[in-house]
């Protein structure tokens, strides 16, 4: 009787335990609530270019350097 008093006791204050940590939660005040799922992006008006973005580099000039 000694042995299930013992375990009763113990399982009572693991309870009390998970309660009060249950109860404490993450901090957050207010409602917790899932956010609005924004719209979908609209379509733009016009095809996406293909090919060649930006205009190809010229290589630099000699003209900046110094010479000695």
């Amino acid at each position: 009787m000694k042995r299930f008093a013992k375990f009763y006791f113990s399982f009572v204050l693991a309870t009390l335990g998970i309660l009060l940590l249950s109860l404490t939660g993450c901090g957050v005040r207010g409602g917790l609530y899932l956010p609005p799922i924004p719209p979908p992006p609209t379509k733009p008006s016009q095809p996406e270019p293909v090919g060649v973005q930006y205009p190809t580099q010229s290589p630099p000039s000699d003209n900046n350097l110094t010479k000695p």
